[in-house]
Protein backbone atom coordinates (compact mmCIF):
# COMPACT_ATOMS: atom_id res chain seq x y z
CA UNK A 1 0.00 0.00 0.00
CA UNK A 2 1.43 3.68 -0.63
CA UNK A 3 0.34 7.04 0.01
CA UNK A 4 0.47 10.00 -1.88
CA UNK A 5 4.37 10.38 -1.07
CA UNK A 6 5.77 7.30 -2.18
CA UNK A 7 6.28 7.90 -5.69
CA UNK A 8 9.92 7.00 -5.30
CA UNK A 9 8.07 3.14 -4.42
CA UNK A 10 5.63 3.63 -6.32
CA UNK A 11 7.80 3.35 -9.39
CA UNK A 12 10.05 1.25 -8.33
CA UNK A 13 7.31 -1.32 -7.68
CA UNK A 14 5.96 -0.44 -11.25
CA UNK A 15 9.05 -1.97 -12.86
CA UNK A 16 8.56 -5.27 -11.22
CA UNK A 17 6.54 -7.52 -13.94
CA UNK A 18 3.43 -8.91 -12.34
CA UNK A 19 3.05 -7.07 -8.96
CA UNK A 20 0.29 -4.88 -8.51
CA UNK A 21 0.29 -1.80 -6.36
CA UNK A 22 -2.67 -0.04 -4.88
CA UNK A 23 -2.49 3.30 -4.27
CA UNK A 24 -4.50 3.90 -0.82
CA UNK A 25 -5.42 7.24 -2.28
CA UNK A 26 -6.23 6.96 -6.06
CA UNK A 27 -8.42 3.50 -5.45
CA UNK A 28 -10.15 4.41 -2.71
CA UNK A 29 -13.53 4.49 -4.26
CA UNK A 30 -12.44 0.61 -5.01
CA UNK A 31 -13.75 -0.19 -1.35
CA UNK A 32 -15.97 2.84 -0.57
CA UNK A 33 -19.05 0.82 -0.54
CA UNK A 34 -17.40 -1.97 1.54
CA UNK A 35 -18.17 -2.68 5.21
CA UNK A 36 -16.05 -1.14 7.80
CA UNK A 37 -15.35 -4.38 9.82
CA UNK A 38 -14.56 -7.97 9.23
CA UNK A 39 -17.64 -10.25 8.01
CA UNK A 40 -18.67 -11.94 10.97
CA UNK A 41 -17.29 -15.36 10.99
CA UNK A 42 -20.18 -17.10 12.62
CA UNK A 43 -22.97 -15.35 10.20
CA UNK A 44 -21.22 -17.04 7.80
CA UNK A 45 -21.37 -20.70 9.48
CA UNK A 46 -17.83 -20.82 10.02
CA UNK A 47 -16.37 -21.88 13.37
CA UNK A 48 -13.73 -24.40 14.66
CA UNK A 49 -14.91 -27.25 13.07
CA UNK A 50 -13.91 -25.78 9.74
CA UNK A 51 -10.89 -27.29 7.84
CA UNK A 52 -8.02 -25.05 8.75
CA UNK A 53 -5.39 -27.26 6.71
CA UNK A 54 -4.78 -30.36 4.21
CA UNK A 55 -1.92 -32.62 4.59
CA UNK A 56 -0.39 -35.90 3.22
CA UNK A 57 0.44 -38.59 5.17
CA UNK A 58 1.33 -42.71 5.54
CA UNK A 59 3.29 -42.40 9.00
CA UNK A 60 0.40 -43.79 11.04
CA UNK A 61 -0.71 -46.65 9.37
CA UNK A 62 1.72 -47.09 6.07
CA UNK A 63 -1.29 -46.37 3.62
CA UNK A 64 -1.12 -43.03 1.86
CA UNK A 65 -4.24 -40.22 2.16
CA UNK A 66 -4.83 -37.17 2.92
CA UNK A 67 -5.80 -35.76 6.81
CA UNK A 68 -8.23 -32.94 7.08
CA UNK A 69 -6.71 -30.97 10.67
CA UNK A 70 -9.69 -28.58 11.83
CA UNK A 71 -9.37 -24.98 13.24
CA UNK A 72 -10.36 -26.62 16.77
CA UNK A 73 -6.83 -28.72 16.87
CA UNK A 74 -4.41 -26.22 15.48
CA UNK A 75 -5.53 -23.28 17.84
CA UNK A 76 -4.89 -25.68 20.77
CA UNK A 77 -2.08 -26.28 19.46
CA UNK A 78 -0.76 -23.12 19.00
CA UNK A 79 -2.07 -21.84 21.83
CA UNK A 80 -0.75 -24.89 24.50
CA UNK A 81 3.13 -25.00 22.78
CA UNK A 82 3.19 -21.30 23.28
CA UNK A 83 2.74 -22.11 26.94
CA UNK A 84 4.64 -25.15 27.39
CA UNK A 85 7.80 -24.03 25.17
CA UNK A 86 7.31 -20.42 27.03
CA UNK A 87 7.24 -18.86 23.65
CA UNK A 88 6.61 -15.26 23.41
CA UNK A 89 7.01 -11.73 21.18
CA UNK A 90 10.30 -12.11 22.24
CA UNK A 91 11.40 -15.40 20.79
CA UNK A 92 12.74 -16.45 17.70
CA UNK A 93 11.15 -19.99 15.62
CA UNK A 94 13.20 -21.08 12.93
CA UNK A 95 11.04 -22.78 10.21
CA UNK A 96 13.19 -26.31 9.44
CA UNK A 97 10.48 -28.73 8.58
CA UNK A 98 9.49 -28.34 4.80
CA UNK A 99 5.83 -27.46 4.43
CA UNK A 100 4.90 -30.88 3.15
CA UNK A 101 5.57 -31.63 6.83
CA UNK A 102 3.61 -31.27 9.38
CA UNK A 103 6.15 -29.89 11.67
CA UNK A 104 5.99 -27.18 9.46
CA UNK A 105 2.81 -26.05 10.73
CA UNK A 106 4.13 -26.62 14.32
CA UNK A 107 6.62 -23.89 13.50
CA UNK A 108 4.32 -21.65 12.21
CA UNK A 109 1.75 -21.90 15.33
CA UNK A 110 4.12 -21.71 17.97
CA UNK A 111 5.68 -18.47 15.91
CA UNK A 112 2.66 -16.65 14.85
CA UNK A 113 0.46 -17.61 17.91
CA UNK A 114 2.73 -16.18 20.17
CA UNK A 115 3.59 -13.18 18.18
CA UNK A 116 6.76 -14.22 18.35
CA UNK A 117 9.09 -14.33 14.78
CA UNK A 118 9.46 -16.81 12.40
CA UNK A 119 12.63 -17.24 10.19
CA UNK A 120 12.72 -18.30 6.50
CA UNK A 121 16.23 -19.66 5.56
CA UNK A 122 17.12 -20.91 1.92
CA UNK A 123 17.61 -25.01 1.81
CA UNK A 124 21.41 -24.69 1.73
CA UNK A 125 21.27 -22.80 5.08
CA UNK A 126 19.45 -25.44 6.97
CA UNK A 127 21.70 -28.51 5.97
CA UNK A 128 22.43 -29.85 9.44
CA UNK A 129 25.66 -29.17 11.04
CA UNK A 130 27.89 -26.29 10.40
CA UNK A 131 25.52 -24.58 7.60
CA UNK A 132 22.26 -24.90 10.18
CA UNK A 133 24.09 -23.82 13.11
CA UNK A 134 25.36 -20.75 12.11
CA UNK A 135 21.98 -19.74 10.45
CA UNK A 136 20.71 -20.36 14.29
CA UNK A 137 23.43 -18.05 15.75
CA UNK A 138 22.81 -15.20 12.60
CA UNK A 139 19.38 -14.78 13.76
CA UNK A 140 19.46 -15.56 17.24
CA UNK A 141 17.36 -18.28 17.02
CA UNK A 142 15.86 -19.10 20.40
CA UNK A 143 13.27 -22.26 19.38
CA UNK A 144 13.96 -25.20 17.23
CA UNK A 145 12.11 -28.27 16.30
CA UNK A 146 14.57 -31.19 14.50
CA UNK A 147 14.90 -34.87 13.93
CA UNK A 148 17.68 -36.52 16.22
CA UNK A 149 19.53 -37.72 13.20
CA UNK A 150 19.72 -34.20 12.28
CA UNK A 151 20.53 -33.35 16.12
CA UNK A 152 23.60 -35.68 15.33
CA UNK A 153 24.90 -34.02 13.07
CA UNK A 154 25.22 -30.86 14.63
CA UNK A 155 26.98 -32.03 17.65
CA UNK A 156 29.98 -32.60 15.43
CA UNK A 157 30.92 -29.78 14.04
CA UNK A 158 31.80 -28.46 17.67
CA UNK A 159 30.26 -24.95 16.96
CA UNK A 160 27.69 -23.15 19.73
CA UNK A 161 24.17 -24.68 19.74
CA UNK A 162 21.98 -20.74 19.85
CA UNK A 163 18.98 -22.29 20.93
CA UNK A 164 17.62 -22.19 24.56
CA UNK A 165 14.88 -24.62 23.81
CA UNK A 166 14.94 -27.56 21.55
CA UNK A 167 12.13 -29.80 20.74
CA UNK A 168 13.16 -33.02 18.76
CA UNK A 169 10.31 -35.25 16.92
CA UNK A 170 9.43 -37.69 14.14
CA UNK A 171 12.44 -40.45 14.99
CA UNK A 172 12.94 -41.56 18.86
CA UNK A 173 16.26 -39.70 20.30
CA UNK A 174 18.54 -41.73 22.58
CA UNK A 175 19.01 -41.88 25.95
CA UNK A 176 22.60 -41.39 25.47
CA UNK A 177 21.67 -38.14 23.22
CA UNK A 178 18.64 -36.72 25.32
CA UNK A 179 20.71 -37.08 28.52
CA UNK A 180 23.81 -34.98 26.65
CA UNK A 181 21.37 -32.35 25.64
CA UNK A 182 18.82 -32.05 28.59
CA UNK A 183 21.96 -30.91 30.34
CA UNK A 184 22.82 -27.61 27.68
CA UNK A 185 19.01 -26.89 27.05
CA UNK A 186 15.66 -27.29 27.53
CA UNK A 187 14.64 -30.42 25.55
CA UNK A 188 11.25 -31.54 24.32
CA UNK A 189 10.59 -35.08 22.96
CA UNK A 190 7.44 -34.47 21.21
CA UNK A 191 5.52 -37.35 19.55
CA UNK A 192 2.33 -37.71 17.89
CA UNK A 193 0.85 -38.56 14.62
CA UNK A 194 -0.56 -36.13 11.73
CA UNK A 195 -4.22 -36.80 12.64
CA UNK A 196 -3.98 -35.64 15.74
CA UNK A 197 -2.32 -32.09 14.54
CA UNK A 198 1.10 -32.51 14.41
CA UNK A 199 2.12 -32.92 18.46
CA UNK A 200 -0.21 -35.50 21.32
CA UNK A 201 2.09 -36.05 23.83
CA UNK A 202 5.71 -34.33 25.12
CA UNK A 203 7.97 -34.96 27.30
CA UNK A 204 10.57 -32.67 28.92
CA UNK A 205 13.95 -34.33 29.21
CA UNK A 206 16.08 -33.87 32.32
CA UNK A 207 19.76 -35.16 32.79
CA UNK A 208 20.15 -38.78 33.85
CA UNK A 209 17.23 -40.11 32.64
CA UNK A 210 17.21 -43.27 31.96
CA UNK A 211 14.60 -44.17 28.85
CA UNK A 212 12.82 -41.52 27.13
CA UNK A 213 9.56 -41.43 26.97
CA UNK A 214 6.65 -39.91 24.70
CA UNK A 215 5.60 -38.06 27.62
CA UNK A 216 1.45 -36.79 29.02
CA UNK A 217 -0.89 -35.50 26.75
CA UNK A 218 -0.80 -31.44 25.40
CA UNK A 219 -3.88 -29.51 26.66
CA UNK A 220 -7.12 -30.67 26.02
CA UNK A 221 -5.59 -33.82 24.74
CA UNK A 222 -6.41 -37.76 26.15
CA UNK A 223 -4.55 -40.68 25.43
CA UNK A 224 -4.75 -44.28 25.69
CA UNK A 225 -2.40 -46.69 26.89
CA UNK A 226 -3.70 -49.99 24.78
CA UNK A 227 -2.15 -53.56 24.77
CA UNK A 228 -1.34 -55.96 21.85
CA UNK A 229 -5.09 -56.83 21.12
CA UNK A 230 -5.87 -53.26 21.45
CA UNK A 231 -7.81 -53.06 24.59
CA UNK A 232 -7.36 -50.58 27.14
Amino acid sequence: QLRPDHSAGRAALSELSGTSVVDVEADRACWASALPDNPSAASAGLGPENVAYVIYTSGSTGQPKGVLNLHRGLSNLAAGQAAEFDVNPASRVLQFASLSFDASVWELAMAFGSGGSLHLAPRAELMPGRPLLETMQRHGITHLLLPPSALAVCEETGLAFAATTLIVGGEAISVHDATRWASRLTLINAYGPTEATVCATTHRCTPGLRRVPIGKPIANARIYILDAQGAP
